[in-house]
Protein backbone atom coordinates (compact mmCIF):
# COMPACT_ATOMS: atom_id res chain seq x y z
CA UNK A 1 0.00 0.00 0.00
CA UNK A 2 1.41 3.38 -1.03
CA UNK A 3 1.93 5.79 1.84
CA UNK A 4 1.24 9.40 0.80
CA UNK A 5 2.79 12.14 2.91
CA UNK A 6 3.16 15.91 2.56
CA UNK A 7 6.23 18.15 2.62
CA UNK A 8 5.89 18.85 6.35
CA UNK A 9 6.18 15.15 7.16
CA UNK A 10 9.18 14.84 4.84
CA UNK A 11 10.82 17.81 6.55
CA UNK A 12 10.32 16.15 9.92
CA UNK A 13 11.95 12.94 8.66
CA UNK A 14 14.91 14.85 7.18
CA UNK A 15 15.44 16.71 10.46
CA UNK A 16 15.36 13.39 12.36
CA UNK A 17 17.93 11.99 9.92
CA UNK A 18 20.11 15.08 10.45
CA UNK A 19 19.87 14.64 14.22
CA UNK A 20 21.04 11.04 13.86
CA UNK A 21 23.99 12.01 11.67
CA UNK A 22 24.87 14.87 14.03
CA UNK A 23 25.13 12.38 16.92
CA UNK A 24 27.32 10.10 14.83
CA UNK A 25 29.64 12.99 13.91
CA UNK A 26 29.94 13.97 17.56
CA UNK A 27 30.55 10.39 18.71
CA UNK A 28 33.31 10.03 16.09
CA UNK A 29 35.04 13.13 17.47
CA UNK A 30 34.89 14.93 14.13
CA UNK A 31 34.66 18.73 14.33
CA UNK A 32 31.80 20.58 12.63
CA UNK A 33 34.19 22.42 10.27
CA UNK A 34 36.14 19.29 9.28
CA UNK A 35 34.42 18.79 5.93
CA UNK A 36 36.85 16.06 4.84
CA UNK A 37 36.28 14.07 8.03
CA UNK A 38 32.51 14.41 7.82
CA UNK A 39 32.26 13.23 4.20
CA UNK A 40 34.55 10.27 4.92
CA UNK A 41 32.32 9.31 7.83
CA UNK A 42 29.34 9.37 5.46
CA UNK A 43 31.05 7.58 2.56
CA UNK A 44 31.26 10.57 0.27
CA UNK A 45 33.99 12.79 -1.16
CA UNK A 46 34.39 16.54 -1.45
CA UNK A 47 35.93 18.55 -4.27
CA UNK A 48 36.44 22.26 -4.92
CA UNK A 49 35.66 23.85 -8.25
CA UNK A 50 35.74 27.40 -9.59
CA UNK A 51 32.22 28.45 -10.55
CA UNK A 52 30.25 31.63 -11.05
CA UNK A 53 29.54 33.27 -7.69
CA UNK A 54 25.79 32.70 -7.95
CA UNK A 55 26.36 28.92 -7.86
CA UNK A 56 27.51 27.79 -4.42
CA UNK A 57 27.79 24.05 -4.93
CA UNK A 58 26.07 20.87 -6.06
CA UNK A 59 25.93 17.12 -5.42
CA UNK A 60 26.84 14.36 -7.90
CA UNK A 61 24.76 11.36 -6.87
CA UNK A 62 26.44 8.65 -8.95
CA UNK A 63 29.87 9.58 -7.56
CA UNK A 64 28.74 10.44 -4.01
CA UNK A 65 30.60 13.70 -4.54
CA UNK A 66 29.98 17.12 -2.99
CA UNK A 67 31.26 19.98 -5.15
CA UNK A 68 31.82 23.39 -3.52
CA UNK A 69 32.57 26.69 -5.20
CA UNK A 70 36.22 27.55 -4.47
CA UNK A 71 35.37 31.26 -4.73
CA UNK A 72 33.07 31.33 -1.69
CA UNK A 73 34.69 33.57 0.92
CA UNK A 74 31.74 34.00 3.30
CA UNK A 75 32.21 31.35 6.00
CA UNK A 76 28.49 31.24 6.85
CA UNK A 77 27.47 30.61 3.25
CA UNK A 78 30.25 28.04 2.85
CA UNK A 79 29.21 26.10 5.98
CA UNK A 80 25.54 26.17 5.06
CA UNK A 81 26.26 25.14 1.48
CA UNK A 82 28.38 22.20 2.61
CA UNK A 83 25.72 20.90 4.99
CA UNK A 84 23.02 21.51 2.39
CA UNK A 85 24.87 19.33 -0.12
CA UNK A 86 25.62 16.77 2.59
CA UNK A 87 21.88 16.52 3.22
CA UNK A 88 21.40 15.82 -0.50
CA UNK A 89 23.80 12.90 -0.06
CA UNK A 90 22.02 11.66 3.08
CA UNK A 91 18.59 11.80 1.44
CA UNK A 92 19.77 10.09 -1.75
CA UNK A 93 21.00 7.16 0.36
CA UNK A 94 17.92 6.87 2.58
CA UNK A 95 15.44 4.48 0.98
CA UNK A 96 12.55 5.43 3.28
CA UNK A 97 12.70 9.16 2.55
CA UNK A 98 13.27 8.62 -1.17
CA UNK A 99 10.29 6.29 -1.40
CA UNK A 100 8.03 8.66 0.51
CA UNK A 101 9.26 11.61 -1.58
CA UNK A 102 8.43 9.75 -4.81
CA UNK A 103 4.84 9.16 -3.68
CA UNK A 104 4.32 12.40 -1.76
CA UNK A 105 1.65 15.01 -2.46
CA UNK A 106 4.11 17.18 -4.38
CA UNK A 107 3.43 18.43 -7.93
CA UNK A 108 6.04 17.20 -10.39
CA UNK A 109 7.01 20.73 -11.41
CA UNK A 110 7.85 21.70 -7.80
CA UNK A 111 9.82 18.62 -6.76
CA UNK A 112 13.21 20.29 -7.24
CA UNK A 113 12.19 23.26 -5.08
CA UNK A 114 10.82 20.90 -2.45
CA UNK A 115 14.08 18.95 -2.35
CA UNK A 116 16.01 22.21 -1.90
CA UNK A 117 13.83 23.15 1.07
CA UNK A 118 14.32 19.70 2.61
CA UNK A 119 18.10 20.10 2.27
CA UNK A 120 17.92 23.55 3.84
CA UNK A 121 16.07 22.06 6.82
CA UNK A 122 18.65 19.29 7.15
CA UNK A 123 21.55 21.74 6.94
CA UNK A 124 20.01 23.94 9.64
CA UNK A 125 19.54 20.96 11.95
CA UNK A 126 23.12 19.79 11.45
CA UNK A 127 24.53 23.25 12.14
CA UNK A 128 22.25 24.31 15.00
CA UNK A 129 20.26 21.60 16.82
CA UNK A 130 16.60 22.62 17.09
CA UNK A 131 16.52 21.76 20.81
CA UNK A 132 19.06 24.52 21.45
CA UNK A 133 17.06 27.06 19.48
CA UNK A 134 13.77 26.07 21.12
CA UNK A 135 15.30 26.49 24.56
CA UNK A 136 16.52 30.00 23.75
CA UNK A 137 13.23 31.07 22.16
CA UNK A 138 11.39 29.77 25.22
CA UNK A 139 13.62 31.90 27.48
CA UNK A 140 13.32 35.05 25.35
CA UNK A 141 10.85 35.68 22.53
CA UNK A 142 10.31 34.83 18.89
CA UNK A 143 11.97 37.74 17.10
CA UNK A 144 14.79 38.52 14.69
CA UNK A 145 16.39 40.27 17.70
CA UNK A 146 17.27 36.79 18.93
CA UNK A 147 19.31 35.83 15.83
CA UNK A 148 22.60 37.58 16.83
CA UNK A 149 22.38 36.17 20.35
CA UNK A 150 21.82 32.62 19.10
CA UNK A 151 24.68 32.98 16.62
CA UNK A 152 27.04 34.12 19.35
CA UNK A 153 25.98 31.54 21.93
CA UNK A 154 26.23 28.57 19.56
CA UNK A 155 28.84 30.00 17.14
CA UNK A 156 26.31 29.34 14.45
CA UNK A 157 25.37 30.53 11.00
CA UNK A 158 22.68 33.22 10.93
CA UNK A 159 21.04 31.34 8.05
CA UNK A 160 20.85 28.12 10.06
CA UNK A 161 19.63 29.93 13.19
CA UNK A 162 16.80 31.75 11.42
CA UNK A 163 15.70 28.59 9.58
CA UNK A 164 15.63 26.69 12.85
CA UNK A 165 13.58 29.44 14.46
CA UNK A 166 10.88 29.13 11.81
CA UNK A 167 11.11 25.31 11.99
CA UNK A 168 10.30 25.26 15.73
CA UNK A 169 7.71 28.06 15.62
CA UNK A 170 4.29 27.17 17.03
CA UNK A 171 2.46 29.88 15.08
CA UNK A 172 1.76 30.58 11.41
CA UNK A 173 4.72 32.52 10.03
CA UNK A 174 7.13 32.83 7.10
CA UNK A 175 10.85 33.55 6.97
CA UNK A 176 12.58 35.44 4.17
CA UNK A 177 16.34 35.92 3.95
CA UNK A 178 17.47 38.49 1.40
CA UNK A 179 20.73 39.96 0.11
CA UNK A 180 21.52 43.06 -1.91
CA UNK A 181 22.30 42.52 -5.60
CA UNK A 182 23.53 45.05 -8.11
CA UNK A 183 21.01 46.22 -10.68
CA UNK A 184 21.29 48.46 -13.72
CA UNK A 185 18.93 51.39 -13.99
CA UNK A 186 18.74 54.67 -15.85
CA UNK A 187 20.52 57.31 -13.71
CA UNK A 188 17.53 59.63 -14.02
CA UNK A 189 15.33 57.05 -12.26
CA UNK A 190 17.71 56.23 -9.40
CA UNK A 191 16.74 59.10 -7.06
CA UNK A 192 13.09 58.04 -7.24
CA UNK A 193 13.65 54.29 -6.84
CA UNK A 194 16.45 54.24 -4.28
CA UNK A 195 15.46 56.08 -1.08
CA UNK A 196 18.64 55.18 0.83
CA UNK A 197 22.22 55.91 -0.23
CA UNK A 198 23.31 52.50 1.02
CA UNK A 199 21.17 50.68 -1.54
CA UNK A 200 21.70 52.88 -4.59
CA UNK A 201 21.98 50.67 -7.68
CA UNK A 202 21.14 47.63 -5.54
CA UNK A 203 18.00 45.68 -4.75
CA UNK A 204 17.16 43.07 -2.15
CA UNK A 205 16.63 39.55 -3.52
CA UNK A 206 15.28 36.54 -1.61
CA UNK A 207 17.95 33.86 -1.24
CA UNK A 208 16.09 31.58 1.22
CA UNK A 209 12.48 31.29 2.31
CA UNK A 210 10.63 28.92 4.62
CA UNK A 211 7.36 28.54 6.50
CA UNK A 212 6.60 27.28 10.00
CA UNK A 213 4.92 23.87 10.45
CA UNK A 214 1.60 25.76 10.77
CA UNK A 215 2.00 27.67 7.49
CA UNK A 216 -0.15 26.82 4.48
CA UNK A 217 1.83 28.05 1.48
CA UNK A 218 5.22 27.58 -0.15
CA UNK A 219 7.22 30.76 -0.59
CA UNK A 220 9.58 31.53 -3.50
CA UNK A 221 13.29 32.30 -3.73
CA UNK A 222 15.19 34.48 -6.19
CA UNK A 223 12.55 37.19 -6.33
CA UNK A 224 13.19 40.91 -5.75
CA UNK A 225 11.86 42.76 -2.73
CA UNK A 226 9.95 45.85 -3.95
CA UNK A 227 11.61 49.16 -3.15
CA UNK A 228 10.03 50.89 -0.17
CA UNK A 229 9.32 47.60 1.62
CA UNK A 230 9.94 47.52 5.38
CA UNK A 231 12.88 45.16 4.80
CA UNK A 232 14.83 48.07 3.28
CA UNK A 233 14.39 50.08 6.48
CA UNK A 234 16.63 47.59 8.29
CA UNK A 235 19.61 48.63 6.16
CA UNK A 236 19.82 51.88 8.15
CA UNK A 237 19.94 50.11 11.54
CA UNK A 238 22.27 47.12 11.32
CA UNK A 239 21.75 44.66 14.17
CA UNK A 240 18.46 46.22 15.30
CA UNK A 241 15.06 44.59 14.91
CA UNK A 242 12.53 46.71 12.98
CA UNK A 243 8.82 45.94 13.42
CA UNK A 244 5.83 47.05 11.42
CA UNK A 245 3.34 45.80 8.85
CA UNK A 246 4.06 45.01 5.20
CA UNK A 247 3.31 42.67 2.32
CA UNK A 248 4.64 39.11 2.33
CA UNK A 249 6.98 38.92 -0.72
CA UNK A 250 5.48 36.82 -3.51
CA UNK A 251 5.58 36.78 -7.29
CA UNK A 252 1.99 38.06 -7.55
CA UNK A 253 2.10 40.39 -4.57
CA UNK A 254 1.53 43.50 -6.72
CA UNK A 255 -2.01 42.40 -7.53
CA UNK A 256 -2.76 40.55 -4.28
CA UNK A 257 -1.31 42.20 -1.19
CA UNK A 258 -1.00 40.12 1.98
CA UNK A 259 -0.21 42.53 4.79
CA UNK A 260 0.96 41.00 8.07
CA UNK A 261 3.12 41.88 11.06
CA UNK A 262 6.76 41.99 9.96
CA UNK A 263 9.79 41.64 12.23
CA UNK A 264 13.05 42.25 10.31
CA UNK A 265 16.77 42.78 10.89
CA UNK A 266 19.87 43.49 8.81
CA UNK A 267 22.65 41.28 10.16
CA UNK A 268 25.92 39.96 8.72
CA UNK A 269 25.16 41.28 5.26
CA UNK A 270 21.67 39.79 5.00
CA UNK A 271 18.14 40.92 5.84
CA UNK A 272 16.11 38.45 7.90
CA UNK A 273 12.35 38.93 8.12
CA UNK A 274 9.63 36.99 9.92
CA UNK A 275 6.09 37.61 8.66
CA UNK A 276 3.73 36.57 11.44
CA UNK A 277 0.32 35.59 10.05
CA UNK A 278 -0.69 34.72 13.61
CA UNK A 279 0.94 36.01 16.77
CA UNK A 280 4.00 34.21 18.21
CA UNK A 281 3.38 32.21 21.36
CA UNK A 282 5.01 33.94 24.31
CA UNK A 283 7.41 32.17 26.66
CA UNK A 284 4.74 31.60 29.32
CA UNK A 285 2.50 29.84 26.80
CA UNK A 286 5.42 27.75 25.53
CA UNK A 287 6.03 26.41 29.02
CA UNK A 288 2.58 24.84 28.93
CA UNK A 289 3.16 22.99 25.64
Amino acid sequence: MIQRVNEKRLTQLVRELAQKISREIMQAGVKANDFEGIVRLNRAVIRWQEMELAKLGYYVKDECKIILNSQITNVERLNFTFYHELTHHLIEHNDEILSLFADAYIPTNTQDETMERLCNAGAAELLVPSDNVYKMVKEKEFSTALIPELCERYRASSIAVSLQMVNIAHHDCYLFIAELRSVSLDKALQPMLFPYDKVRQQQLYVIYSAGSPQSKYLMPRNIPIPYGHLMYETLKYEGEAIKGKDDIPRRNSINHAWITDCDAMYFRGKVFAFFNVSQPINNQQMLLL
